[in-house]
C-alpha cells in the first residue's frame, strides 16, 4: 500500500527545502572591508601640497597609523582593503574562510603635509589595469 498523495507531496517539499538550505550553506561568498581608493581619488592628492586634514576629510580615518620613533613630526597613514573569501557555512565551521589584503595605500605626512604616497595592490582580476603593476601608483620622492 502506498502513502497518501499529500504525504508524498509533503516529503518532496521537505526534500526540496533541505536541498535549498544545503546549497545556501555550501555557497561561497566574498566580503570586502576597509576603504577602496581608486586611482581618480589618488590623483586628487599632491605631494608637498596636500594637508593631512584634507586626506582625512576625503578618505576618513585610516585603517592604522604610526608615528616614526626618531622623527615625531612624521606620521604614516595606512588605508587597507581586505577581502574575505568563504566557502559557505560548512567551510566557515571547518575553518575554510581566508582573509587577504588586496590593497594598501600609504601616506607619509611630515608636519601636517603629505610628503609622498603610494599604493600597493594585489595583482588580480579588477584591481589593476592591464598596464599597471603593484606599487606603480604614487607621487613624491621616496
Amino acid at each position: 500500500m502506498s502513502a497518501p498523495r499529500s504525504a508524498q507531496s509533503g516529503s518532496l517539499r521537505a526534500l526540496a527545502l533541505g536541498a535549498a538550505l544545503c546549497l545556501g550553506a555550501c555557497r561561497s561568498s566574498e566580503l570586502q572591508s576597509g576603504i577602496r581608493i581608486g586611482d581618480r581619488t589618488l590623483e586628487q592628492f599632491q605631494a608637498g601640497k596636500t594637508r593631512e586634514s584634507w586626506v582625512l576629510a576625503v578618505l576618513g580615518a585610516p585603517s592604522s597609523s604610526a608615528v616614526v620613533a626618531d622623527e615625531p613630526e612624521v606620521r604614516i597613514l595606512r588605508y587597507a582593503t581586505l577581502q574575505e573569501e568563504s566557502g559557505g557555512l560548512l567551510s566557515s565551521l571547518l575553518g575554510g574562510s581566508k582573509q587577504r589584503n588586496v590593497a594598501t595605500i600609504y601616506f607619509v605626512v611630515r608636519d601636517g603635509v603629505v610628503e609622498h604616497f603610494w599604493a600597493d595592490r594585489a595583482e588580480g582580476d579588477g584591481l589593476l589595469s592591464k598596464d599597471e603593476k603593484s606599487g606603480e601608483k604614487g607621487s613624491g620622492e621616496e
